[in-house]
């Protein structure tokens, strides 16, 4: 069994078409083409990953279609309906530079330019204004926004996420 962890957010399950095994879906991606050849999908049923062979993954058009391998029977068709898909990390494209996927940077050590080392990445927050790093600074928890004018530089191979929070942010947690 996959555990979801493991796994990104690919899209849902929208209707079920004519034709039994073929599914209307939608696709959250910049590029849902380079999805196209996909030859599984995990589709979220009570809270668990199940994986389901695919006959074709058609995300060039505008009405992207999953064709089952094996047509499930109606009753099996009908639960998948609304059903959130994932895909193995593996699969996600790989990033350059300072852009970065928000579950690859937990535990990076974040250095701020002028206060030196805050601490490690806990959580990303995906706040409704913005996304946060929540950041472990010596027990305090210290939210830094994530946006180009705040992060310098991202270090893969450290682990290391360089800032220049704004002037008064630390001082407001600390």
């Amino acid at each position: 069994m996959m555990d979801k962890s493991n796994c990104f957010y690919l899209g849902r399950i929208l209707k079920q078409h004519n034709r039994p095994g073929v599914f209307s879906v939608m696709i959250e991606a910049d590029d849902p083409t380079r999805y196209s050849g996909i030859d599984a999908v995990f589709v979220e049923i009570n809270h668990t990953l199940i994986p389901f062979f695919l006959e074709q993954a058609d995300f060039e058009k505008s009405n992207k279609t999953i064709t089952l391998d094996e047509a499930p029977d109606p009753d099996i068709a009908e639960l998948l309906i609304g059903s959130d898909l994932y895909l193995p990390n593996e699969l996600l494209p790989e990033l350059k530079g300072n852009q970065f996927y928000f579950h690859e940077v937990k535990g990076f050590e974040v250095i701020d330019k002028k206060h030196g080392r805050l601490g490690p990445v806990k959580e990303v927050l995906e706040l409704p204004q913005q996304s946060v790093f929540q950041v472990d600074h010596k027990g305090k928890i210290v939210l830094v926004p994530i946006n180009d004018e705040i992060i310098q530089k991202v270090d893969r191979d450290k682990k290391e996420i360089l800032v220049s929070t704004p002037e008064g942010l630390l001082e407001l947690y600390l």
